[in-house]
């Protein structure tokens, strides 16, 4: 045992493989199996193990509460019994009885057992730089392969077109459409990189009095029409729109 700091591990005479830092750190510990790190860190640990505590107060509280990780100044702080919880951040933190519930930044805290809490009330966007990865079915009657990655529908493409009789002309885009082509007079084609999964197209005139539509004619192909209603006929002509394709890659 490893005791470094005014009254850390006080009363832990007799157990072992425990790393006490810092002022009462693990002072009221008893069991084995435990690192606390920082001023009063697992102060008030009397039986838990194993528990890794490392910040100013993190875990102060804990008394029976077993396989936790605080990890920042007051992380953790108000778990007494609480079991197999991991809390990283400043003043993170759980809810009394959670359980296997994970918080992860300052001020973030946990709501209910096997839940994971990313941040504080004042997040406004979680981000990814790539898919996420699940082995649960995500809502839908689309079920995920087991281990599998999941995507909910997005964007996966927008595009400004002007059709005229010199062709279709992408103005700005995003999604790497590519190939747009005119048949003939409001009637165009572009293509995606690839065939996405459940997809559906969102297209609208830029002018009063463009009638616009789109669908996928063959894999990754878009068709799109153009036209005007007059006196109640329609007639297709060359126009300028906005296309959105929204699905899964």
């Amino acid at each position: 045992m490893c005791c470094v700091g005014q009254n850390s591990g006080e009363t832990a005479a007799g157990s072992t493989e425990n790393v006490f830092i810092g002022e009462l750190a693990g002072a009221n510990n008893t069991a084995d199996n435990n690192t606390f790190i920082g001023g009063l860190a697992g102060d008030g640990n009397s039986t838990g193990t194993p528990n890794t505590f490392i910040g100013f107060q993190a875990g102060e509280s804990n008394q029976t509460g077993a396989n936790n990780v605080f990890v920042g100044g007051s992380a953790g702080s108000t778990s007494t019994t609480e079991n197999q919880n991991t809390v990283v951040g400043s003043g993170a933190d759980i809810t009394a009885g959670n359980t296997n519930a994970t918080a992860v930044g300052y001020n973030s805290k946990t709501t209910a057992n096997n839940q994971v809490m990313l941040g504080n009330i004042s997040v406004t966007e979680v981000s990814t730089g790539g898919h996420y990865k699940t082995s649960q079915v995500l809502g839908g009657a689309t079920t995920p392969t087991t281990g599998g990655y999941y995507q909910d529908n997005g964007v996966l493409a927008w595009g400004n077109f002007t059709g005229s009789g010199g062709g279709l002309a992408i103005n700005a885009q995003f999604g790497n459409m590519s190939s747009p082509s005119r048949t003939s007079a409001g009637v165009y084609t572009v293509q995606l990189p690839t065939s996405p999964s459940a997809p559906s197209v969102v297209v609208s005139g830029k002018s009063a009095g463009v009638i616009a539509n789109a669908f996928f004619s063959a894999g990754n192909t878009i068709t799109i029409f153009t036209g005007t209603i007059v006196a109640g006929t329609y007639t297709a002509s060359d126009a300028a729109f906005f296309l959105q394709v929204i699905g899964r890659p």
